[in-house]
């Protein structure tokens, strides 16, 4: 499962979710929920950034 993370988040931007769950053997609700924290990650990455930025962390 861990691969198929590592998969799905290098190619998210580029394929779909029904493309990435026929290439990694998942399901395409699987590969959502995936994409759900992929996405959840990168937020809390930009918000750090940002807080860093401006000097309020």
């Amino acid at each position: 499962m861990n691969n198929e993370r590592e998969y799905i988040k290098r190619n998210f931007r580029q394929k779909s979710d029904v493309e990435l769950a026929g290439e990694t053997g998942l399901s395409v609700n699987e590969v959502r929920n995936i994409l759900r924290d992929i996405s959840k990650e990168l937020w809390i990455e930009r918000i750090k950034r940002r807080k860093r930025r401006t000097g309020r962390l």
